[in-house]
């Protein structure tokens, strides 16, 4: 496995939900007290080149990183890109996940993202092994894997693809003789008609978009091996840890409402039942499951005093509507969608006022009180606890984001304007950078130029005139990059 992700490595990428603050969101709604985010220990196995990691140090200057991956390659390539934007704070070493021992020490969080399943069977014990040898007694775990039932019709895909791909030959020569194999034996299946073909031309379309990196280690690599959610869970249990919920929140049975609520509830009142459930209910393939020692002991629910702790940043733009008893709006600019409830109305009427601002979850449950209405609420029940309610409800949707910390993101550009290192050398390669909230960020042209250049010592009239741009141009393009969150606050005292 070392040889062939030398050989054909993942892209650069980082991932918003192994992100502690959002690990520290999830584990505060459930009712826990996760470690602080700010200047937390993170453990990453199987860190690839670190990207992850040093993406994460961007937003988290006095956080301990610390990554371990067999490749040393890509170990090599994070040294040397983590010395390039100066992250003093990460540490990547070339080891293998099963002779780490206990002289490393505790973390507050530890993230294997891309591991759990593509690793021999023998080893998966030993991960989480790890993870309860190594987790503070407060820290949280982030493993994601590839589970069943959706597993079951990928493994056709994978079968089709192992049988077409030559034994040799270097990764990428076996990846492309796999794929024009796959394409020609979508036609050659005697009924065109049938549900396997079908089926076969939407995996077709779908790879025709994803990286020969991801085809290879997902499908030809020889460790692929999806696990049963209940099968995680007794896991988990079998060595002193205990599952309590997804990395993306609204996908855990819990935060279900309508049908599905109902649905789940009547089969069990059994956590784990429910989530087994969901998964056969939406035909699961990955999951991205957090755990936490088995002496800790959730509620799923958000304890009032947590609200402050919690941070709303969120783009949402209110758009014409010609309904009367509805609103529309443009969420993270990308998405419309047309709102009813009152309350969700008033909570998004905020977020457009204070965009690009974040705002504590406290605060927004205050400015939203004040627009509310008591006639639109049930008699009795508290204004504030609806609020926080709705809050929690419209994260899971997708309508906001919530963090455990304020990154430091400049909202406005000032007079040197200064983009974090990490996003400057990545602009200076592609179009395609992460910003403060470890989210990724497409540049246009204009955007991408002036991004490399903002190193905090060059002022927006020397930027103009260094690339022939118009002073309002530059205003502007400055501005898009500050609500991108990919501008750094200044430290200087």
């Amino acid at each position: 496995m070392q040889s062939t992700y030398d050989e054909l490595p993942y892209e650069d990428l980082a991932f918003f939900h192994t992100h502690p603050s959002n690990l520290a969101v999830v584990a505060t709604l459930c009712g826990l007290s996760p470690p602080p985010v700010d200047e937390c220990r993170v453990l990453e196995l199987g860190c690839g080149s670190g990207f992850n990691l040093l993406a994460m140090s961007q937003s988290l200057p006095g956080a301990r990183l610390v990554g371990f991956d067999l490749s040393p390659l890509q170990i090599e390539a994070g040294r040397r890109m983590a010395d390039e934007i100066g992250a003093a704070n990460v540490d990547l070493r070339i080891g293998d996940i099963g002779g780490i021992d206990a002289a490393l020490g505790q973390f507050d969080y530890i993230v294997a993202h891309g591991v759990l399943s593509w690793v021999a069977p023998e080893l998966r014990e030993r991960i989480f092994q790890l993870c309860r040898r190594h987790l503070q007694p407060d820290g949280i775990a982030y493993l994601s894997y590839n589970t069943d039932p959706g597993w079951h019709q990928r493994r056709i895909l994978r079968d089709a693809l192992r049988f077409h791909a030559a034994a040799d030959g270097t990764p990428l020569q076996r990846v492309r003789h796999a794929r024009a194999m796959l394409e020609r034996m979508a036609g050659e299946i005697p009924d065109q008609d049938s549900d396997y073909v079908r089926f076969l031309r939407r995996e077709v379309e779908a790879l025709r978009d994803d990286s020969d990196a991801y085809v290879f280690h997902e499908f030809l690599e020889s460790h692929n091996h999806p696990l049963r959610f209940e099968a995680f869970a007794d896991l988990a249990q079998a060595n002193g840890l205990r599952y309590f919920g997804e990395a993306r929140y609204g996908t855990s049975a819990f935060a279900q409402d309508g049908a599905l609520r109902y649905a789940l509830d009547a089969v069990s009142d059994d956590l784990l039942r429910q989530e087994q459930y969901h998964d056969l209910l939406r035909n699961r393939h990955f999951r991205q499951s957090l755990i936490c020692h088995a002496e800790q002991q959730p509620t799923w629910k958000l304890a009032p005093r947590s609200r402050g702790a919690l941070v709303v940043i969120s783009r949402a733009e209110p758009l014409p509507s010609e309904e009367t008893d509805a609103r529309t709006f443009r969420l993270h600019g990308e998405t419309e969608v047309r709102v009813r409830d009152p309350v969700v109305v008033a909570i998004l009427d905020v977020l457009c006022e204070m965009w690009p601002l974040s705002m504590s979850m406290r605060s927004l449950i205050g400015m939203t009180a004040e627009r509310v209405r008591a006639a639109e609420l049930a008699p009795g029940v508290p204004v504030e606890l609806v609020i926080a309610s709705t809050i929690v409800a419209g994260y899971g949707w997708g309508y906001w984001h919530l963090y455990a910390h304020s990154p430091p993101a400049a909202t406005e550009p000032g007079e040197m304007p200064r983009a974090s290192p990490l996003a400057r050398l990545c602009a200076a390669r592609s179009p395609s950078v992460t910003n403060l909230l470890q989210r990724p960020v497409e540049l246009s042209a204009e955007q991408q130029a002036v991004l490399q250049r903002l190193d905090g010592r060059t002022s927006a009239a020397e930027l103009a005139a260094s690339l022939a741009m118009a002073p309002e141009a530059i205003g502007r393009v400055l501005r898009e990059l500050a609500e991108c969150y990919l501008l750094q606050l200044d430290r200087t005292p």
